[in-house]
């Protein structure tokens, strides 16, 4: 279970929309990482969700493996290098639904 406190820091980084590094692998046989920036919107259950082609290399690698890591830092320069920054293993779900769509 995750303290208030902590839900809350991760929150202020990950929440809203933002630039995040996105890491998936071919396959289990063939493990070589893809890292993708994608935008990202993070929501208050501390899921986030991204839009991608249907036709995307991630989404083979999604399909073979729907695992994958994600890492986010709100900043937006330089000067912002002390901020804090957030990386999750994922569990990756691929919605193709129009609320979901939507909803991004």
């Amino acid at each position: 279970m995750i303290s208030i406190e902590l839900k809350d820091k991760i929150l202020d980084v990950i929440g809203g929309v933002n630039i995040s590094a996105f890491a998936t692998v071919q396959s289990e046989q063939d493990p070589v990482p893809g890292v993708r920036y994608l935008a990202t919107v993070g929501f208050p259950d501390l899921s986030m969700m991204t839009a991608t082609h249907k036709s995307s290399i991630k989404m083979s690698h999604i399909k073979n493996n729907p695992k994958g890591c994600i890492t986010t830092w709100n900043g937006k320069d330089l000067e912002d290098i002390n901020k804090p920054y957030v990386v999750m293993d994922a569990n990756i779900e691929i919605l193709d639904d129009e609320k979901s769509k939507n909803e991004f």
